[in-house]
């Protein structure tokens, strides 16, 4: 089923709305999930009870992926 980006893209600001931006958020985007459909991606330090009580797994029948990403730092750009 193609979800139009609109929708997966209102979704997406509702979600937004709806946490806040808690400790443990890393970002929020749009793309191609894990079952092949557009979703919206959240990424988080680390998927904890206190992530999975507070993200849905859907919003208005977008699908919600959530991605374990870690503490995310700027590179050094000496390192590149």
């Amino acid at each position: 089923m193609s979800i139009p980006l609109e929708t997966v893209l209102a979704a997406k600001k509702k979600l937004r709305a709806q946490i806040g931006l808690p400790d443990w958020l890393r970002g929020i985007g749009v793309g191609v999930g894990i079952g092949g459909a557009q979703c919206v991606k959240v990424n988080v330090h680390s998927i904890t009870p206190e992530v999975i009580h507070a993200i849905p797994t859907e919003i208005d029948g977008v699908p919600i992926d959530i991605y374990s990403v870690g503490d995310i730092v700027a590179a050094d750009s000496e390192e590149l």
